[in-house]
C-alpha cells in the first residue's frame, strides 16, 4: 500500500493527540509542592526582607563565608556579631528535606556549623538570617553540597 498525503497528515494527527495525551497523563502524576504555605502572609512581608538584604549588601561581599568539608557546611561571619539568627536550608524539589535551625552568640569571625548528613548531592538554597544586636540581616545563597 502506497502511503500518500492524506495519510500523513492523518499519522501527524495521531502522533500529535498521543503525545498530547502522553503530556497530560504525565503532568497529572507529577508532584507539585507549594514553595511556602503562607506565601500570601510572606509576600506581604517581603518589603522588610528587601530591607533586610539591603543591610547585608552594605556590609560588603566578604561579609559570610560559606565552606563545605567533608560532613559538614561551615559558615563564618566576618564582619558582624551573631546575637541571634537563624538558618533555613531549603531544598526546591523536595519539602521533606528541609532543614531549619538557630544560631546564638556567636562573636565577629565565628563559625556556624551545619551536618550535610541529609543533604548528599542536592541544590540548597540557604537562607540566612541574623541580628547583631544593632541591625538585622539577611541573605540567600544557591549551593551544592556534595
Amino acid at each position: 500500500m502506497k502511503i500518500h498525503w492524506g495519510h500523513g497528515i492523518i499519522l501527524s494527527f495521531v502522533f500529535f493527540a498521543a503525545f498530547i495525551l502522553y503530556m497530560v497523563v504525565h503532568m497529572y502524576q507529577s508532584k507539585v509542592e507549594l514553595v511556602d504555605e503562607d506565601y500570601y502572609k510572606l509576600e506581604i512581608e517581603y518589603q522588610k526582607i528587601i530591607d533586610l538584604k539591603q543591610n547585608f549588601n552594605q556590609l560588603g561581599p566578604d561579609a559570610l563565608e560559606i565552606t563545605q568539608k567533608s560532613d559538614s557546611i561551615l559558615i563564618r561571619f566576618k564582619q558582624t556579631p551573631v546575637i541571634s539568627g537563624e538558618i533555613h536550608l531549603y531544598v526546591p524539589n523536595d519539602k521533606s528535606a528541609d532543614y531549619f535551625t538557630t544560631m546564638q552568640n556567636i562573636p565577629e569571625g565565628g563559625v556556624a556549623g551545619l551536618s550535610k548528613k541529609l543533604l548528599h548531592n542536592r541544590l540548597v538554597r540557604m537562607k540566612i538570617r541574623w541580628d547583631d544586636g544593632k541591625k538585622q540581616y539577611y541573605t540567600e545563597k544557591n549551593i551544592f553540597v556534595n
